[in-house]
């Protein structure tokens, strides 16, 4: 019986049974999902919204009021989590997801910190030293379709593809 009611669990843990993965491309639906793994206690769409006694317009506005989003935490946690389920190819994505739509501090940062998970497919094929390039060049590629590029985020490759 549904009564729209939160209940208690029985074992007395406070966890969340079960929270999808988001894509930061759906800015609002994202910051919902980071709203509600940092908001205890929230009940209705407003609860998230809420800071400090206003109701914020967005999820992502209330998300930067909280702090939430003051540095790239979030984008490496983001990426971490991805580590764990995705491919090379679909992690390369997933950073320029990041890059365009989420405006990260330090992208060079988290290039470096990811790049060898993001060559994986790579190495298997070639020698480190080439993977990483063609990673960067397969980023690059990926950013161009949407009009950016790696250097427009201050990320270059120190090192040509040889073909």
């Amino acid at each position: 019986e549904r009564n729209g009611t939160w209940k208690h669990r029985l074992q007395g843990e406070n966890v969340i049974g079960r929270m999808y993965s988001v894509s930061p491309s759906d800015v609002e639906r994202y910051h919902l999902r980071l709203l509600l793994l940092y908001t205890p206690g929230a009940c209705s769409f407003d609860d998230p919204k809420t800071v400090d006694g206003q109701v914020c317009q967005t999820f992502m506005e209330a998300a930067k009021r909280q702090g939430l989003l003051r540095d790239d935490t979030e984008y490496e946690r983001c990426m971490s989590e991805a580590v764990i389920f995705q491919m090379p190819q679909q992690l390369r994505r997933f950073f320029c997801v990041i890059l365009l739509y989420c405006n990260p501090t330090k992208p060079v940062d988290l290039w470096n910190s990811f790049k060898a998970h993001m060559t994986e497919d790579f190495m298997q094929q070639i020698d480190a030293e080439t993977a990483e390039p063609m990673a960067f060049y397969a980023i690059d590629g990926k950013l161009k379709e949407q009009g950016r590029s790696c250097s427009d985020f201050g990320i270059s490759s120190s090192t040509s593809v040889p073909y």
